[in-house]
């Protein structure tokens, strides 16, 4: 005799996946709650503003910001994430269909389209003024609440490399760079990258060994040679280069920095010889490579013999304060992200948002993004305050100890 159909399995099933469409409904109205505006939502963040600028500033820059919010938000959030994706993350392309040398990266359409909101949004023509570190660092911690995106270390390299020019650099290549620099058209702005890694010498900066050797020194004008083993941005319009110059001694002391175009005055391309994109953990849709340098061309920035300290002082000291807000966008994002979840999150036929031990977790997570964003805007507005002379040398020697202090303690 067959066996008769049972009634009690087809209860079973009928309630599994009741439970599987419940399951998957409180996932989309997750998706479905996610914050339309950056800015309007993160009432810490305004009250923080109006405190460091005084309300007529604030007021007069909070329409931006709600405008940029909201841009993040509704659109490029989900084209920071296509970017992101396997299938569309950047590739090389050494040479084109005649053998000619391109060594350019292809981007998808999703990277551009986050790249020219995000360079249009004014976060580094703020620089042609001093004392506008606040304003463009308040936009630049609402873009990184959409993760790196492919364009916040880029953004980084060029304000650094902006800084660097207005600080040391001499007049022909202040007026030559500068305006693509603080351009806001995308299509006719320069990008900046910074190569200073090799392969012997990380963090130990002073085994560095691509060599500078001078070719014309009324224009200062350099010849570099060796390879550079992790190079963000690496199709960058220009790049800053540490290398050594013959005579200088070992070390740091030894190496003298240089403004690297990817193209000559000419239009050639420079000899800049991109080995491979790196296949990285994080970063993805930002191309990273090595390369190797065969005579290229490059110029001076400051005297070769201060090479390294104005890297420090000008390029790397820009990077760790920008590093220290973009974790703090990161830690925004992923605190409200955490707690939308744990109100849509149905367990024990409950949100898992009354837990107590969730709720710990999430007032965890606040108290260190406020804490985060607090002093580390505090840092933004002390350089202001210096670059405006509105500061002594004692708040000088507190925001050199400071910067590098907080970009240590913020990425923990």
């Amino acid at each position: 005799m067959g066996d008769r159909p049972s009634t009690t399995n087809k209860l079973s099933i009928s309630s599994e996946s009741s439970a599987v469409t419940i399951g998957r409904e409180q996932l989309k109205g997750w998706l479905a709650s996610k914050l339309d505006n950056y800015f309007s939502y993160d009432v810490g963040f305004q009250r923080s503003l109006e405190y460091l600028w005084g309300r007529d500033i604030y007021r007069q820059n909070a329409g931006q910001l709600y405008h940029f919010g909201e841009i993040l938000a509704k659109v490029l959030d989900g084209a920071a994430q296509e970017a992101n994706l396997e299938q569309n993350l950047p590739r090389l392309r050494q040479y084109d269909g005649f053998g000619e040398r391109l060594s350019e990266v292809i981007y998808h359409p999703s990277h551009h389209i986050v790249g020219r909101e995000l360079f249009g949004s004014g976060m580094l023509s703020a620089y042609k003024e001093p004392g506008n570190n606040l304003r463009s660092l308040s936009l630049f911690y609402l873009s990184s609440q959409n993760g790196e995106a492919g364009h916040n270390c880029p953004i980084a390299c060029t304000a650094g490399m902006i800084k660097v020019l207005q600080a040391v650099g001499n007049k022909q290549i202040k007026n030559e760079f500068l305006p693509r620099l603080l351009e806001e058209d995308y299509d006719l702005l320069f990008q900046g990258a910074q190569y200073l890694t090799e392969v012997q010498g990380g963090s130990d900066v002073g085994a560095n060994a691509v060599t500078a050797d001078l070719r014309d020194k009324e224009r200062g004008i350099w010849i570099l040679n060796g390879e550079k083993w992790f190079c963000s941005n690496v199709s960058a319009d220009l790049a800053l280069v540490t290398a050594r110059v013959d005579g200088q001694g070992g070390g740091t002391k030894g190496l003298g920095l240089f403004l690297m175009p990817r193209r000559l005055e000419n239009g050639d391309l420079n000899t800049i010889y991109i080995r491979r994109l790196k296949d990285k953990l994080g970063t993805r849709s930002l191309a990273t490579g090595e390369i190797e340098l065969r005579n290229a061309v490059a110029y001076e920035v400051g005297s070769p013999d201060q090479g390294f300290k104005n890297v420090m002082s000008y390029v790397i000291n820009t990077s760790r304060i920008y590093n220290a807000v973009a974790v703090t966008g990161n830690a925004r994002r992923a605190f409200i992200t955490a707690q939308s979840y744990a109100q849509h999150r149905l367990a024990f036929g409950q949100s898992i948002i009354r837990f107590p031990i969730v709720q710990d977790l999430l007032a965890n997570m606040r108290a260190e993004t406020a804490a985060i964003l607090s002093g580390t805007f505090h840092i933004v507005k002390l350089m202001d305050d210096l670059e405006l002379g509105q500061t002594n040398e004692q708040a000088a020697g507190f925001l050199r100890m400071a910067i590098n202090l907080n970009k240590y303690r913020s990425a923990l």
